[in-house]
């Protein structure tokens, strides 16, 4: 399995959509895609970038670049579980500003207190709507 199969695999693994990558890149989501389907070359600067953004630790990255035997790094449901606490403690670091402000914590104690459905619904809307802020106030694509 190729790098940028298993960096796919990993992803997926992990229940990350592309975009939350993309966002933590700051680049567009296509970037992403390509990578991981091995349409663009990941250049070695990036690398460092990359297992930040995708919150890999450096011996799964390490086996990641050097192609070890997959078998032995398949990860097991256990693993995985691990790993996906890891992303969303790196996650919340990252953001922890955000996450602490008076206005967020009211945003987010209001929509946990709603009906699943009303929240599923409330959440594919509020993403709608960022995505359209997205086109009308543009976030420059440094790569």
């Amino acid at each position: 399995m190729k790098f940028h199969e298993r960096l796919k695999s990993y992803r997926s693994n992990m229940n990350v959509r592309q975009k939350e990558v993309a966002k933590r890149l700051n680049v567009d989501p296509s970037l992403i895609s390509r990578y991981e389907n091995g349409v663009r070359a990941i250049e070695v600067d990036r690398l460092p970038e990359i297992q930040l953004a995708y919150s890999i630790p450096d011996k799964i990255f390490y086996e990641m670049l050097t192609q070890a035997d997959p078998k032995k790094t398949r990860l097991q449901p256990e693993q995985t579980k691990e790993l996906q606490s890891l992303y969303n403690d790196a996650l919340y670091s990252s953001n922890k500003e955000l996450l602490d402000s008076e206005h967020f914590r009211y945003f987010f104690v209001t929509l946990s207190s709603l009906p699943e459905q009303e929240r599923n619904k409330f959440i594919k809307k509020m993403t709608r709507e960022l995505e359209q802020l997205k086109t009308e106030y543009p976030v420059e694509d440094h790569h």
